[in-house]
Order: C-alpha cells, then sequence, then structure tokens
C-alpha cells in the first residue's frame, strides 16, 4: 500500500522585480504548495517550486549555474590574447570558487558586494586587484544579461559601491619622476666596463624611448624590422611570454608573437643618429656572438638568450631582462620607486609633448594611440612628420642621456 502524501502550504518570497512605476525594488509573494511525505522532502520541493517560479517570473530564459555561463562566454569570446587568458585565469577560479555552482539569476548586488568585502578584509587585495575583479565580473553577468540567462546585471546596484571603485591604477606604473628616470638612463648610457651596462640594455633603452615602445613591442623586433640605412622601425609585432605551466594548459607555446595590442599601435619610427650608431654597433657584436658558438638566427630575432637557442639554432625572443636591470639600478641609487620600461615609455612621451616644436598628433602617432583601425595611409601620412620633428627630439634626447663620461 502506498504511503499517503501530506499536502504542505507554504507563503514564500519568489523575488523581486523593479516596479515600473516607482522603479523601486518589490517583492513578489506567492503561496506554494506540494505534497510530499516528510517536511524534510517539501521544503525541498518548495525550493525548486521557487526557482521555477522566479526563472518564470523573471523572464530567463535558461536556468544556469555561473561556471556554465562563464564556460560559454569564453567559448563566444575568443578575442583575448593569451596574456589576458592566464591573467583571468587566476580571478576566474576565485569567482567560480565563491559563485560557481549557483543559479546565476539568484546572484545579487548584495552577494557581489560581500565577496568583494571579503576579498579585501580578509585577503588583503588592493583595489587594483578589487577592481579587476569588479570589471570581470561585470563582463560576465553582461553576457548573461544579453542572453537572458538574468532579467538584469546585478552589477548596476554597485554603482556607488566604493570597493573596488577606485581609478585605474595600472596607468600610474610608469610614474617615476622624471629626474629619477633621467639619473638611471644616465648611469647606464656612461657606464662602458660593467656587463650590467650591455650594449644590448643601451639599444633597448634608446628604442624604448625613440619609439616609446611598450615591452612586449620591443622583444618582438627583428632585423628584418630595422632599417639602419634609412634610419627607421617598423612596429606590428607584439611577443606573449606565459609560464611553462600556463602554457601546457592551454595547448600554446610559451613564447609566441603575434599582432600588436591594437591596430593603432602599428607605425613606422623614425631612430635618433644615437640610436643607429648604437643599433650597427651592437649587430656587429650580435653577428659575432653567432659565428663565435656556431649558432643560426634565420628569425633574424633581435634580443634572445642562450636558453632560446635549441640545437646550435635561434627558436625564440625573449620578453624580460630590462626591467630586472633597472629595479636594480634604482635600488642601487637609492631611489624611492623602480624605473620600469614603461617609465621609459612615459618619458619619451612627456618629452615630446613638453616640447612645442613636437606636435601632439605626432607624439600620439609614436606612442601607437591612433584610435582608429588600420590604415596604411596613417602611417604613410605621420612618418614623415615624425621624421621632421626628428631634429627637435635628438636634442630631447641629448639632454636626457647627458654628455658622456671618461
Amino acid at each position: 500500500m502506498k504511503e499517503k502524501l501530506k499536502r504542505f502550504t507554504k507563503r514564500i518570497s519568489i523575488c523581486r522585480v523593479k516596479d515600473p512605476k516607482t522603479g523601486k525594488p518589490k517583492q513578489i509573494k506567492e503561496t506554494v504548495y506540494v505534497y510530499a511525505k516528510s517536511k524534510k522532502d517539501a521544503d525541498e520541493m518548495f525550493a525548486e517550486k521557487v526557482k521555477t517560479r522566479r526563472a518564470q517570473i523573471l523572464n530567463i530564459r535558461e536556468q544556469r549555474i555561473m561556471v556554465d555561463v562563464i564556460e560559454c562566454f569564453y567559448k563566444e569570446n575568443t578575442q583575448y590574447s593569451i596574456n589576458t587568458v592566464v591573467k583571468r585565469k587566476w580571478y576566474r577560479k576565485k569567482i567560480e570558487d565563491k559563485f560557481g555552482s549557483q543559479l546565476i539569476y539568484t546572484i545579487e548586488g548584495n552577494d557581489i558586494k560581500q565577496f568583494l568585502r571579503d576579498l579585501r578584509d580578509e585577503n588583503g587585495y588592493s583595489e587594483e586587484t578589487l577592481r579587476d575583479f569588479r570589471r570581470l565580473l561585470n563582463d560576465y553577468f553582461e553576457y548573461a544579461e544579453i542572453n537572458k540567462y538574468i532579467r538584469e546585471n546585478p552589477m548596476k546596484e554597485l554603482k556607488k559601491f566604493e570597493i573596488g571603485k577606485r581609478v585605474n591604477l595600472r596607468r600610474n606604473r610608469g610614474n617615476v619622476a622624471p629626474a629619477d628616470i633621467k639619473k638611471v638612463i644616465r648611469f647606464i648610457m656612461n657606464h662602458k666596463t660593467d656587463r650590467s651596462f650591455s650594449l644590448e640594455l643601451k639599444v633597448q633603452i634608446l628604442l624604448t624611448l625613440d619609439g616609446c615602445l611598450r615591452p612586449t613591442e620591443l622583444y618582438a623586433l627583428t632585423w628584418n624590422d630595422i632599417d639602419l640605412e634609412e634610419g627607421s622601425m617598423m612596429i606590428e609585432k607584439d611577443i606573449t611570454v606565459i609560464s611553462k605551466k600556463d602554457a601546457e594548459e592551454l595547448g600554446v607555446d610559451r613564447i609566441t608573437i603575434g599582432e600588436t595590442k591594437t591596430n593603432g599601435s602599428v607605425r613606422k619610427i623614425p631612430l635618433s643618429k644615437r640610436t643607429i650608431a648604437a643599433l650597427t654597433d651592437f649587430k656587429q657584436e650580435s653577428e659575432k656572438y653567432l659565428e663565435k658558438h656556431k649558432y643560426t638566427n634565420q628569425e633574424n630575432i633581435l634580443f634572445f638568450q642562450r636558453r632560446n637557442v635549441e640545437n646550435n639554432q635561434v627558436i625564440s625572443a625573449y620578453g624580460d631582462g630590462m626591467r630586472t636591470r633597472l629595479r636594480k639600478i634604482s635600488n642601487y641609487l637609492l631611489l624611492e620607486k623602480s624605473v620600469c620600461p614603461y617609465s621609459l615609455r612615459k618619458l619619451g612621451d612627456t618629452e615630446r609633448k613638453n616640447s612645442a616644436m613636437i606636435p601632439p598628433r605626432v607624439s600620439d602617432y609614436i606612442m601607437g594611440h591612433n584610435g582608429n583601425p588600420l590604415d596604411l595611409r596613417y602611417v604613410s601620412d605621420y612618418y614623415p612628420l615624425a621624421k621632421e620633428a626628428m631634429p627637435a627630439w635628438e636634442k630631447i634626447l641629448d639632454k636626457i642621456i647627458g654628455s658622456e663620461t671618461k
């Protein structure tokens, strides 16, 4: 004989929706009944009914948990670089640990606020890191809203929430006093004996200043990009360097060369006389090194190390080195903040813009800050202007570096 089921009735809060007249949240409550053997079974059935009714009221297309939504997000958004994917992996894990098994439409603004508070108070994460969490969460919820997995992006409730709302601190990563940056540059450029002040390092500094290069653009250069006769370099590639572990997980090479950060970053840059002279010497030094060790460099990679050589063939560039040396010299000179490659890039831009002889649009071109998609006319129009400004830049460069010491 079948056990008789009991009827259980409960008045339950289903969800909150905005009142179309007042715009304020309105609580939706309904009386729900189920037939079950016990109160425990009834409670489980109530929970399922609430989920179903909530989805119906909120016009949810599919009931998806957060981890599935995130997975779908990355399958559809394939435009991210390897660097971005690797960086986001850490943030993504933290978000999935917190919300991964939850139905995404049940996550509310207050839940996200508490998550950010915990990250700040319990984990001690910086405002910059918290800001990155907010941006990534917004990407996920925005995608869910577009696909009708949620009715409205809960991040909209965080407009007045201060945690992680600061300006992008990464923009200030090169914020070192110009006098300190010049001090480091002069210290390096005017020393000839110590191997820490190698010709390679001097070339890297000069190229960065001439072209306001990002480190990823600098290390992606090959000799094919350099025209010593004309005195120019072409910036149209970017290097990506990730850890061996990440490379294995993603099934990609640890070091890869791809397109520049943006289409507007593609540019042709005139080189100063100092840089041409240093590059000429560096090319001879590199050729002697290859000949001595019987290495071949078929890709004509500009900057490589011994670890980038396999079977006597240079197989890749490298994407570090200058940062470490700049930091060591900054510490040696007892500077309050360490100079980094971005400090050099920013100095090159600031010094140009402070010169009335160099138009701001030329400085923006050299920085690679063209807001429009790549247009070959853009390069052909601005390269001659950048070349015209070269005498003014060379005077600035001479002042930055100072006279050679004996």
